[in-house]
């Protein structure tokens, strides 16, 4: 099930072919639970320690615009499933202003 508020052209396209299933934050919803921002992945792309395809990823979702949020991940319920919930920054905004909203509203959303 995905409900999403984004351009329906986006939505196709993330979901096109697995194409999430190629992102970083995905290979990180699928270990861990809790809240992470992005900023770890543009960090590991700086430094080249994600995948060739994590790389095309974030590099493909920059063309869309989404380039910061956040994700969580919730606590498995049943065998083979998994829950998520991913916040997309609005255009223009950066790891640094996620962050921010984060530090001041971050306890209402967790």
């Amino acid at each position: 099930l995905y409900l999403t508020t984004a351009d329906p052209a986006y939505s196709a396209f993330y979901f096109r072919d697995g194409f999430f299933a190629t992102t970083p934050v995905y290979r990180w919803l699928l270990r861990n639970s809790g809240v992470t921002t992005w900023r770890w992945v543009a960090e590991d792309l700086a430094a080249g320690r994600l995948r060739p395809e994590e790389a095309e990823a974030v590099r493909r979702n920059a063309d869309w615009g989404v380039v910061a949020g956040l994700s969580f991940g919730f606590a498995d319920m049943r065998d083979r499933t998994r829950g998520a919930l991913g916040l997309t920054a609005d255009r223009g905004l950066d790891h640094d202003a996620v962050d921010a909203i984060w530090a001041a509203e971050g306890e209402g959303l967790a």
